[in-house]
């Protein structure tokens, strides 16, 4: 019985370690928490870099990220907007940082980490000089660009650090862009390091930032890329939860977002997001569209869900409709979000003013808002109808 209980106990400590090998030492803001102006670092403690809470002045956390919510930024200065980790070490072996993206197109540079002073202004950026994104400084100092960097989509940039081989790679979206040969050092200098800025701060949401003590492979860049990460192994069977749009009216070609709400989360779940035009389906998988977020366009009316599955099981989360109108409206319509979305009738007053701005009115229109179905704290505002 003891030898018995002995192997048992060795495989559950296996398990567990191979569930938490890949997970980040350093630093890892997920970015959905903002609590007393602090975000958590989920690197365990043994290996984490700087605080277990990083201070946020001047960006918030919010709207729609890789995974859950965001940091966002308005490019604001430095000085008042930024993450400080608290981090005052250095680490000379080798490195990996990691993060999500998805800013609008840059007037000017836009600063997503790096040492305000110090450390050869180790920093990486995009606008300005950047071909697409750029990572420069450091000690030696390198210059990598990724011109297959786009504004407007969501990007995981990757930069590994091989301290044998004396390179820095740069990946997007798990594929290899670029590399630099620094040399047998290319340290990482705590002083003065920020997250979401370096000159200037953040435009748009940036997520899912990650730092490793270690070189990553390149097996392993690309398949962290779409999944967040945890240290423990998801429930099986999942629970996928609900689907929430970012609008439930979307104008023909105009983006919007999908998210999960109230699902189950850990190691080795996996996402694939599906359409129908029906709500009972039949759905299908969406090409290439596997992580725990979706931006999406569409030119007629569609429903959503995604399969979330761990250890082979698969549940699908609540589907969701958005409409795409096609026909200007006339007549009668209610607002009242105690009755389903229908032909006559909208959940709110935003999704009333995104319709009428999508397609317009052919003959006079009455909007007639339930009583006592407020309070409805949204903007009115038309395009042109």
């Amino acid at each position: 019985m003891k030898k018995k209980l002995h192997l048992l106990l060795g495989l559950t400590l296996s398990i567990q370690l191979a569930y938490s090998q890949g997970f980040p030492e350093m630093m890892y803001f997920k970015f959905d928490t903002l609590v007393s102006g602090k975000t958590y670092n989920e690197a365990p403690s043994i290996a984490r870099a700087g605080n277990d809470s990083a201070t946020v002045i001047g960006l918030t956390v919010g709207g729609t990220g890789q995974f859950g919510t965001a940091l966002n930024g308005l490019a604001g200065v430095q000085a008042s907007n930024n993450v400080n980790p608290g981090w005052a070490g250095t680490h000379t072996g080798s490195w990996t940082i990691s993060f999500w993206c998805s800013p609008p197109t840059p007037p000017t540079t836009r600063y997503y980490f790096g040492n305000s002073t110090g450390n050869g202004t180790f920093r990486c950026f995009i606008g300005g000089v950047a071909v697409g994104i750029r990572l420069v400084g450091g000690v030696p100092s390198v210059t990598i660009d990724m011109p297959s960097f786009t504004p407007g989509t969501g990007n995981v940039i990757t930069y590994v650090y091989n301290q044998p081989l004396g390179t820095v790679s740069a990946y997007r979206n798990g594929v290899f862009q670029a590399s630099a040969s620094p040399g047998a050092s290319y340290p990482l200098v705590g002083a003065n390091f920020f997250i979401g800025a370096q000159g200037t701060s953040i435009e748009g949401p940036m997520d899912e930032f990650r730092m490793y003590n270690r070189a990553l492979s390149a097996t392993e860049v690309a398949a962290a890329a779409n999944v967040q990460l945890f240290n423990t192994p998801c429930t099986s069977p999942p629970t996928a939860g609900s689907t929430v749009p970012s609008t439930t009216v979307a104008c023909s070609g105009s983006s919007f977002s999908l998210t999960l709400a109230g699902l189950s989360s850990g190691s080795g779940q996996s996402y694939q997001w599906q359409i129908a035009t029906d709500s009972i389906g039949p759905y299908a998988n969406i090409l290439n569209d596997t992580s725990g977020s979706s931006t999406k366009t569409q030119t007629a009316t569609n429903w959503y869900r995604c399969a979330v599955t761990c250890s082979g099981l698969t549940a699908f989360s609540l589907p969701v409709k958005v409409t795409t109108p096609t026909v200007p409206l006339a007549g009668i319509y209610t607002v009242n979000p105690a009755l389903p979305i229908s032909a006559t009738n909208y959940q709110s007053i935003t999704a009333f003013a995104t319709e009428v701005s999508c397609i317009g009115v052919s003959a006079p229109v009455v909007v007639n808002v339930a009583p006592n179905s407020g309070p409805y704290n949204s903007n009115l505002a038309f395009g042109n109808i």
